[in-house]
């Protein structure tokens, strides 16, 4: 068995093969910032540590598109561990919050957006 970590190297070389170099380096930074620091040294992961993991980072503000993104690469160096037999695999049910709404954005009526129109013209010509 090898670890999370000695895996994501030879995953990462495999990798460097079909994909850019600039894929290369997000992926990188996703385990480097994040991924590694958490399981870098596991050899096994079960799904509630996972879920815990996602859960903290979504506390820390992290966006739900930016922890979905980092646990494919979890999950892409997980797998290529279990077809070599380092790792072992079990897949994830993992659950995400709902997203709380954002602030509702004011929209002009269309009169005022009309209005506005008609004073852009003005507006740009005496700041130029």
């Amino acid at each position: 068995m090898k670890t999370i970590r000695e895996v994501s190297e030879l995953w990462k070389q495999d990798k460097r093969m079909f994909v850019k170099s600039s894929t290369i380096a997000v992926y990188t930074l996703h385990l480097e910032n994040h991924l590694l620091p958490k399981f870098g040294n596991k050899k096994t992961l079960q799904e509630q540590e996972v879920q815990d993991f996602v859960l903290e980072c979504l506390r820390k503000g992290l966006s739900q598109k930016s922890v979905k993104d980092m646990l494919i690469v979890l999950k892409m160096v997980v797998r290529f561990g279990a077809k070599h037999g380092w790792l072992q695999y079990q897949d994830w049910s993992i659950k995400y919050p709902t997203e709380q709404k954002g602030k509702e954005l004011e929209v002009l009526t269309i009169s005022n957006q009309k209005k506005l129109m008609l004073h852009l013209p003005e507006y740009r010509n005496a700041h130029r």
